[in-house]
């Protein structure tokens, strides 16, 4: 009996091992990029090319500052994306969301499983039939190229999160704001956005993380550099550029303001995702 008592614990002890163990080497090939990153843009380029592995003496800063100099207009560009196609993303979606999910008029479930559908139909598929309808309506090269996909391709997730959670929210209190005189748009803003935040939350860094990310449509669709944002400002000022340190320190420069969003919008974040799991 205390054989099998000891070869259970060892057992446990074992797995227990392996698991921290595959977890501790993915923890460092999950950091080690971003710490090589950090390291290597504060390098001079003799230096990098020296070894690339390890810091080295003195720290060059200003190669932020080079960066920076490069990337300033397309940081602003994806700012002003960001802000009014954020905005209005979460607008038009927390409004839909709230008439399909609350007000369930004739046909709301017909209209989230066409949400649902588009949510299925890859970007590049639509790539080139979005240049064509765009550059039809002579909006390419203006920034509400980069903003208007937002207030419609980037709505699908978020109306789909919203109108899970709407539909999870008891019937009492929006019955009870109707006793009292309010109408529909009355408990969409008082009642049903105020208890969406964690969600609103989390729909918003996902959304501002893929408008971070994204440089095939501003570069499909802009033949002025000038517009770009951050990620193909990036790839068109660096591509044939030897100063790899710089380089490193420009992604450093466009991972910090998500970083800084994550941190304030974490609590929203975790608690939205956890939300959205449990009620659907």
């Amino acid at each position: 009996m205390k054989q099998r008592v000891i070869s259970t614990k060892t057992k446990q002890i074992i797995s227990q091992s392996t698991l921290h163990a595959v977890l501790a080497v993915t923890l460092i090939l999950t950091l080690l990029p971003l710490g090589l990153t950090l390291i290597n843009s504060m390098k001079s380029l003799r230096d990098y090319q020296f070894n690339m592995w390890l810091p080295s003496l003195p720290l060059r800063f200003f190669n932020y500052g080079e960066a920076w100099s490069r990337l300033s207009p397309y940081f602003w560009n994806t700012m002003i994306v960001s802000v009014l196609g954020v905005g209005g993303m979460l607008l038009i979606s927390s409004l839909a969301s709230y008439a399909i999910g609350k007000i369930r008029f004739p046909g709301s479930n017909i209209c989230l499983w066409i949400v649902l559908s588009l949510m299925m139909l890859p970007g590049v598929m639509t790539l080139v039939p979005s240049v064509m309808v765009y550059r039809s309506l002579h909006l390419n090269d203006t920034i509400w190229a980069l903003i208007f996909p937002i207030w419609t391709n980037g709505c699908l997730m978020s109306t789909f999160l919203l109108t899970t959670f709407f539909r999870s929210l008891p019937l009492e209190i929006f019955e009870a704001a109707e006793i009292d005189g309010a109408g529909e748009l009355r408990q969409y803003a008082s009642i049903a956005l105020p208890l969406s935040l964690p969600m609103v939350g989390t729909c918003t860094i996902i959304q501002i993380v893929s408008i971070w990310n994204d440089y095939l449509w501003p570069m499909t669709i802009q033949s002025d550099e000038s517009l770009y944002t951050l990620p193909a400002g990036i790839l068109f000022n660096y591509q044939n550029y030897e100063n790899v340190p710089e380089m490193y320190a420009s992604y450093v420069i466009a991972a910090l303001p998500l970083l800084f969003i994550f941190i304030f919008l974490n609590k929203y974040y975790v608690k939205g995702l956890l939300d959205s799991a449990i009620k659907m």
